[in-house]
């Protein structure tokens, strides 16, 4: 929670890399963030993250979105599975 909140996209890339070598085909990895002020976005790396911008993320490490919620209020989740 809150790990990836201040990385710069390569250290987010690569924490997330590291994860995903250690997943099993049932893991899942969950992407806990901060309150966003945009929906579909959150803080990353001092500045809003995208949708889009996370499946990028997500399968530069070799893994994929499977499920997103960004409540107007409240902190955002996005959870990732193995491709």
């Amino acid at each position: 929670m809150h790990i990836l909140h201040n990385l710069p996209d390569i250290d987010c890339m690569s924490l997330l890399k590291k994860n995903a070598t250690a997943m099993g085909p049932h893991s899942r990895l969950w992407v806990h963030e901060l309150p966003n002020s945009l929906r579909n976005s959150h803080i990353h790396a001092g500045r809003e993250t995208s949708s889009d911008e996370w499946h990028a993320v997500a399968a530069i490490a070799d893994l994929k979105v499977t499920f997103e919620a960004y409540p107007d209020l409240g902190e955002g989740l996005v959870e990732m599975r193995m491709t």
